[in-house]
C-alpha cells in the first residue's frame, strides 16, 4: 500500500509538508505543492476522503486538543499523529485550549458541531465534563493523553513519575540534595512529575526544603520567578517540568551569572535539538512511538464494536529514558 511516506521520500520533502500540500495550506509554496503532487500521482497516491466519508458515514476527522502551543514537546507528537492519520485516512482538525477551561469548553462544541470521529485531548479541569460525556451521545470516541482526569476515558499515559524518579536519583547519586524542581500551577494537585520527585527524595533520606516545589503559572513572568526561587533556595540542581519551563529556566541561570554544570546541575523534562546542542541532560520520549501508539489506540477504539455502556476503560502507558549528556556535576565521589 502507497502511504503519504512514500510520497515524502520520492518528493524529498516531510510527511508533514504532503499533508500540508494535499490539505491546499495556503503557506505551502507552489511549486513544493507542485512537486508534492507529481510524486502522488506517479505513486498512484491520493487521499480521497470523501469517498470513505460517504461511504462509513464518517467525517473522517480526528480532534486533537492540546494543552499549550509553546511546548516543542506538543509539536513533535502532532507531527507524528498527522502522519499517522493520515496514512489511515483521516485528516487532523488540531486545537490548543492554553490550559483555560473556557477555551477547552469552545473548542470541544466545536469538535462536536464538526462530527469528528474522534477526540485525543489533554484535559485541563472537570468544568467541561458536560460535553465529554455529551460526545458518548455523538459516538465519538475520546482518548485523554497525559492527564487522567475523566477514570470512565481510555487513557494514554507518559510515565511522568518514573520520568521525574529517574531524573531526581541521578541527581542524588551525583551528589545532590538541594533540588529544585519546576512545575505547571495547572498540575498542583495532581502532578505524577512531583510525585516522582518525592518518591525519590523519600528513598535517599534526603528532605524536600520549603520552596524546593516552584508551581508556576504559564501566563507569569516565569524566568524571573525561578531567579528569585534559585536566589532565596540556592539549589545545586533544577529539574524542570517542560521545554517551556527549560527556556524560563536557563534564562535564569543567565540573569543570576550561574554556569552550568559549574555553578547548577540541570536537567529538563523533554528534549529536542538544541538542548543536545548545549550539552542539557534530558527525559526523553520516543516521540513517534508515542504519536503512533495514539494514533493506533484511538483508531481501535473507532472501529470498535464494543457497547460504550458496559466498556471498560482501558489505559496505556510507555517510559521516558534519561539522556546524560554534560549538565549534571558530581558533587561526590561514587559509592
Amino acid at each position: 500500500m502507497i502511504t503519504s511516506h512514500d510520497v515524502a521520500k520520492l518528493a524529498k520533502v516531510s510527511q508533514t509538508t504532503v499533508s500540508r500540500a494535499f490539505r491546499d495550506d495556503c503557506y505551502i509554496h507552489p511549486e513544493t505543492r507542485k512537486k508534492v503532487r507529481e510524486a502522488a500521482e506517479k505513486l498512484g497516491y491520493f487521499p480521497n476522503y470523501s469517498a470513505k466519508s460517504l461511504k462509513k458515514k464518517q467525517s473522517k476527522i480526528i480532534g486533537l486538543l492540546l494543552s499549550n502551543y509553546n511546548n516543542k514537546f506538543y509539536t513533535k507528537i502532532t507531527q507524528s499523529v498527522e502522519s499517522h492519520m493520515t496514512d489511515n485516512g483521516y485528516r487532523l482538525m488540531l486545537t490548543f485550549s492554553d490550559e483555560k477551561p473556557d477555551k477547552e469548553r469552545k473548542y470541544l462544541e466545536s469538535f462536536i458541531s464538526s462530527r469528528v470521529d474522534g477526540l485525543i485531548f489533554i484535559p485541563v479541569s472537570r468544568k467541561n465534563e458536560d460535553l465529554v460525556k455529551a460526545m458518548a451521545g455523538f459516538d465519538i470516541k475520546v482518548l485523554q493523553f497525559t492527564r487522567n482526569l475523566y477514570d470512565y476515558l481510555d487513557t494514554f499515559f507518559i510515565d511522568d513519575e518514573f520520568g521525574t524518579y529517574m531524573a531526581t536519583k541521578y541527581l542524588l547519586n551525583m551528589g545532590h540534595s538541594r533540588i529544585l524542581i519546576i512545575e505547571s500551577e495547572v498540575n498542583r494537585e495532581s502532578s505524577l512529575k512531583i510525585a516522582g520527585y518525592r518518591r525519590a527524595m523519600e528513598e535517599a533520606g534526603a528532605e524536600c526544603v520549603p520552596g524546593c516545589v516552584l508551581y508556576l503559572d504559564t501566563d507569569a513572568d516565569t524566568a524571573s520567578l525561578i531567579a528569585y526561587a534559585a536566589s532565596e533556595l540556592r539549589p545545586t540542581a533544577v529539574i524542570s517540568s517542560s521545554s517551556m519551563f527549560t527556556l524560563s529556566a536557563l534564562k535564569a541561570c543567565q540573569c543570576l551569572n550561574l554556569k552550568i554544570p559549574d555553578d547548577i546541575s540541570f536537567i529538563s523534562y523533554d528534549d529536542n535539538e538544541w538542548l543536545d546542542f548545549m550539552h542539557i541532560d534530558a527525559v526523553a520520549h520516543p516521540m513517534d512511538e508515542i504519536g503512533e501508539n495514539i494514533s493506533d489506540f484511538l483508531l481501535e477504539m473507532i472501529n470498535s464494536k464494543d457497547d460504550p455502556e458496559t466498556h471498560a476503560p482501558v489505559v496505556r502507558m510507555i517510559k521516558p529514558h534519561l539522556v546524560v549528556r554534560n549538565s549534571v556535576k558530581r558533587l561526590t565521589a561514587p559509592s
